[in-house]
């Protein structure tokens, strides 16, 4: 939970190194909320000095310069369009309001 309240998922953290005055973490996030690495670390009094985003979900490009974009190729969006189907038909919706007893006249 962030500051304000904001619930979010779990997140995964490992230190890979440090110096006298820096440290490297590995963090594994499975929803980004705004700004939430450095809000993580600001709750437990550490600065971030920089961050670097290896992948999302199963993209990765190790070629892609910091600051550059590609376009995506058609199997990636194919993939893409897969993965959000299913991770949709996993959630229930309900339509109803709380109570279930949906519109009534009076």
């Amino acid at each position: 939970m962030l500051e304000d309240g904001t619930r979010t998922a779990p997140a995964k953290i490992r230190r890979l190194g440090e110096t006298e005055s820096n440290a490297w973490f590995e963090i594994l996030l499975h929803e980004g909320k705004n700004q939430q690495i450095r809000r993580m670390f600001d709750l437990i009094g550490h600065s971030v000095l920089k961050l670097r985003r290896s992948r999302i979900g199963f993209l990765r490009d190790d070629e892609l310069k910091p600051g550059r974009w590609r376009r995506l190729s058609d199997d990636e969006v194919k993939l893409l369009t897969r993965s959000r189907r299913q991770i949709k038909s996993k959630t229930t919706i309900s339509k109803s309001p709380a109570g279930g007893h949906g519109h009534s006249r009076r």
